[in-house]
């Protein structure tokens, strides 16, 4: 009907003389997320003058029972406005009603909030017009708070035009008209001084909880499904909305306890073994197997198999109480029990409606299904599959969504009632179930700490200051469990504040310490540094000093290359180079014994390897333990690493016995072979001097010169392809020599081995194996030398 002249004109009467009565009520529903509000002006009689009802926009996610009730005061306000300005009403008053006791109180604010406070409150947008009408009606407005949905026999006119506006609110929000329907978009207003808008949609209310699920909502959802190894479908087919809202219904402490299940954060010993306090966390009850979060559901412990039956018949006593489809109890009850029995996560189960062609079994077999999918530990933690909502509509005569809502809400609550008791179970077979047996466990666990505490004092584990240590020495350990268990914890609450006061002191003259040593400290690394620069200085001249040496020997050679001056640094100290300059020295005398030898030439083709034998005869080099044992390394030379860069060579043979000598270590070996290379030589330059004066080695060996098919090397023969030739002198050839004609070769090294019977067995003989010699009666020597 359309507003009547004589409507406003009795609306505008009763407002002057103070008598106009208003009331407002909204109508909200969870499950469709739309809301609607409603109104009436009234005389003092509860004569309706004037009525209406409206649409509430909002975001569903964003939308409550309070946004409904605060519009509606706001719409009441605005009606107001327009009749005072027609009216052109200067006094008046008005009584006003609603049944939300916050939403009236926020709007009638004597003292306003300041600063940004404002802006956070909740449904803000129409927080602020409802406060600006009322501040610019020049009448007044006083508010009464009025019990919805009244039935008592006190019963007055506000609760009447309460249950009116109640049903026109109701009525709208299920058959809005066309054109009303309400959106998802509040509209902006130029009062409001701030917005935020997230999808398009203005955030009307829990700003910072919007914005903290648009940072991690994303994160969270990827670390719930990688925790539960779902994809994106199996998590989507989770009834979020409903197990979100069941959630929301529980109390802070409930919150939080129903929050570290669902998550897995009990105190298990799987958890114990991931944070390192139990090695095998196994099952307390039980005691065969790692406990987990299943695991507490299939414990096959008496007690805990005897709690579970009792909890699932409580459970089915539950499912015939609910006006729920038959196929679905029937799947409900399979699936747990089959579940709960099974002790495995995720076993083949097979809905008890499978194959049935009535289509209420077929929806209670597809959700049976899907809910196997997620799993049946998921639905005891109140994770439902969606299609469990779709089978109870659909076995519904009328499709009630809200209905099936309320059944939905009470199945997770009981199942998280379930979950929880079959947690306290387990706690009470740890902890007691009585209150004698937990405490008697308690004070067991108060001496056991005593006991402990007394066992590390003892051990020098405990320490404590001096004053402190009469906890200990008044007391010992018998008469101190005599006590009761309060004088026991006092005693223990006493102990650690003892304990923290030692630590507190020695912590603090930690520092003092700190503090005085700290020039010291700086002195010792100044030295430090100071005698390490020193050694680098030291190291660096003693490098450059060798370096030239090497270069003063033989300026022609070219220099070290990068390995071989590595090798250099790595493996020969300042000792052993000094070691080896004093042998040097001794075995100058046998410098140039090659131009005093009648040689036989040979070719270095018939000498396979020579220039490759080189490697562990050097007296600087590592020895026979850095290379491969090959043939050519067997009886070969490396002259890369003598500083003299000289490859003069001569090798010599025993020809009777010889001996091995085994060196346990690679040092010992190089030691042992030095050794012995150094007596060769001496005993070599003492033979020279003895041929030289005509004295014989050996008692019955005289040298005869024998000059027949040698090769003496001459002054003349300088030419550079005669510079490195290969020699065989035979000894009957030395003493034909004289002293300046053995001086033309020098000689670097000289090595003993096997003894030999021909040049054909030469290289077959020093392949076997290496052996130090015994005797001194050598009859050949292969001599590899530089011609002048």
């Amino acid at each position: 009907a359309l507003l009547q002249e004589a409507d406003i004109l009795e609306i505008i009467t009763n407002i002057i003389s103070g008598t106009l009565l208003v009331c407002s009520d909204g109508s909200f529903s969870p499950h469709s997320g739309t809301g609607s509000h409603a109104w009436v002006f009234a005389t003092a009689e509860g004569q309706a003058l004037l009525q209406g009802a409206g649409p509430i926009d909002c975001h569903p996610e964003h939308l409550s029972s309070y946004r409904p009730e605060l519009g509606g005061i706001t719409s009441l306000l605005f009606l107001l406005t327009v009749v005072v300005r027609l009216g052109a009403i200067a006094n008046g008053q008005v009584k006003l009603y609603c049944d939300n006791k916050s939403a009236l109180e926020n709007v009638f604010e004597e003292i306003p909030k300041r600063g940004i406070y404002p802006l956070l409150a909740v449904d803000y947008d129409l927080l602020v017009l409802a406060k600006d009408l009322l501040k610019n009606l020049p009448i007044k407005v006083s508010w009464g708070w009025v019990k919805g949905h009244y039935s008592g026999d006190n019963r007055q006119v506000q609760h009447d035009l309460n249950a009116l506006v109640d049903t026109l609110a109701t009525q709208f929000r299920q058959d809005p008209a066309a054109g009303y329907e309400p959106t998802a978009y509040p509209m902006f207003h130029p009062l409001h001084k701030a917005a935020v808008y997230i999808d398009g949609s203005m955030v009307t209310k829990t700003l910072s909880k919007a914005i903290y699920e648009q940072r991690f909502q994303v994160a969270l959802m990827n670390t719930v499904k990688k925790r539960a190894k779902w994809t994106e479908v199996t998590f989507q087919n989770i009834d979020w909305d409903i197990f979100g809202k069941v959630f929301k219904s529980y109390s802070r402490f409930h919150q939080i306890s129903i929050a570290k299940f669902v998550h897995g954060l009990w105190n298990t010993g799987e958890q114990k073994v991931l944070f390192k306090q139990e090695e095998e966390g196994l099952c307390p009850c039980c005691k065969s197997a790692q406990e987990t979060t299943i695991h507490v559901f299939q414990c096959l412990a008496p007690e805990v198999v005897t709690h579970r039956d009792k909890q699932l018949l409580q459970f089915t006593e539950f499912l015939d109480e609910q006006e729920l489809p038959k196929p679905v109890k029937q799947c409900i009850h399979a699936g747990m029990t089959t579940w709960l029995d099974s002790a495995m996560e995720k076993p083949a189960l097979h809905a008890p409606t499978r194959g049935r062609l009535m289509p209420a079994d077929q929806m209670a077999t597809q959700a049976f299904v899907a809910q196997t999918t997620i799993g049946w530990d998921a639905f005891l933690r109140g994770q439902i599959s969606h299609l469990w909502r779709k089978a109870i509509l659909f076995s519904s005569p009328v499709r009630d969504e809200d209905a099936a809502e309320t059944h939905l809400r009470r199945l997770i609550k009981k199942l998280h009632s379930f979950s929880l008791s079959m947690w306290e179970c387990r706690n009470g077979i740890i902890q007691g179930n009585t209150q004698e047996t937990r405490r008697a466990i308690r004070s067991a666990t108060i001496r056991d700490k005593v006991k402990e505490a007394y066992t590390l004092y003892s051990e020098g584990k405990i320490l404590l200051l001096p004053r402190d240590e009469t906890l200990f020495e008044r007391k010992i350990l018998g008469m101190r469990l005599k006590g009761d268990d309060d004088t026991l914890l006092c005693w223990l609450r006493s102990l650690e504040v003892a304990i923290n006061a030692c630590e507190k002191q020695q912590s603090k003259a930690a520092k003092l310490a700190a503090v005085f040593f700290q020039p010291f400290r700086e002195l010792g690394r100044q030295k430090l540094a100071e005698r390490r620069l020193t050694m680098l200085q030291s190291q660096i001249e003693e490098t450059k000093s060798f370096s030239e040496q090497r270069s003063v020997v033989n300026p022609e050679e070219e220099p070290y290359s990068q390995r071989e001056t590595d090798q250099m640094e790595t493996e020969v100290s300042d000792f052993t180079k000094s070691q080896y300059n004093l042998r040097r020295q001794k075995a100058i005398v046998v410098e140039g014994l090659g131009d005093t030898f009648f040689c036989n030439e040979l070719d270095e083709e018939e000498q396979p390897g020579w220039y490759e034998m080189r490697s562990e005869d050097s007296i600087v080099s590592p020895g026979p333990f850095h290379a491969a044992t090959v043939l050519e390394q067997t009886f070969s030379s490396d002259s890369s690493y003598i500083q003299s860069r000289r490859r003069d060579i001569a090798y010599s043979f025993d020809t009777f016995t010889t001996s091995s000598a085994t060196i346990p270590t690679p040092e010992g070996y190089r030691a042992e072979r030095r050794i012995a290379q150094m007596d060769h030589i001496d005993h070599l330059a003492e033979g020279i001097e003895r041929m030289n004066q005509g004295t014989p080695q050996d008692e019955d060996s005289t040298f005869q010169p024998d000059t027949l098919g040698a090769q003496l090397p001459t002054d003349s023969d300088t030419s550079e392809d005669n510079t490195e030739q290969n020699w065989i002198v035979d000894k009957s050839h030395i003493g034909s020599l004289t002293a300046q004609q053995m001086l033309r070769f020098p000689l670097h090294r000289i090595m003993d081995e096997a003894p030999i019977s021909s040049e054909a067995d030469f290289f077959g003989s020093m392949a076997e194996s290496p052996v130090l010699p015994e005797t001194r009666d050598r009859s050949i020597f292969l001599i590899r030398g530089r011609i002048p």
